[in-house]
């Protein structure tokens, strides 16, 4: 998603119709029923209008899918390993928080560099769920 799409994105987004949350986890994580259940639950105990995820395969792209199943706004926030090479993923992070400025972050375990995100997360004082679900799940 290009930077003038971004703003739109999150111009066009307000807090008063639901939360924004980002998700980030492990490719590893193959239980698609296990990531919906607890976007679900989420869902129901504070509404989400919008889901930010990295676009790897497993939890990040069932919770796109869900959202986009659902009628929310969705953005991908891939990292971009070309320009950044090793540091790809915490520029992504960072393009998370301070994008989108989301409401919570959900980090499954195992994500790499979901403690970066976590940690970004905390210093911006936006609540973390770390959801522990088992790998290959």
């Amino acid at each position: 998603m290009s930077g003038e799409q971004e703003l739109y994105w999150k111009r066009n987004s307000t807090k008063s119709e639901g939360l924004t949350i980002a998700v980030v986890g492990p490719r590893t994580i193959k239980g698609r029923n296990a990531v919906l259940g607890l976007l679900e639950r989420v869902n129901r105990h504070k509404s989400i209008a919008a889901l930010v995820h990295g676009g790897t395969p497993g939890p990040e792209l069932f919770a796109a899918q869900w959202a986009a199943e659902k009628g929310l706004r969705v953005a991908c926030c891939a990292a971009d390993w070309v320009t950044h090479q090793e540091l790809g993923a915490v520029e992504r992070n960072r393009r998370m928080i301070e994008h989108y400025q989301p409401d919570g972050v959900i980090v499954f375990s195992g994500a790499v560099f979901g403690d970066d995100l976590a940690a970004r997360a905390g210093a911006a004082k936006i609540p973390v769920m770390r959801p522990a679900l088992p790998q290959g799940a």
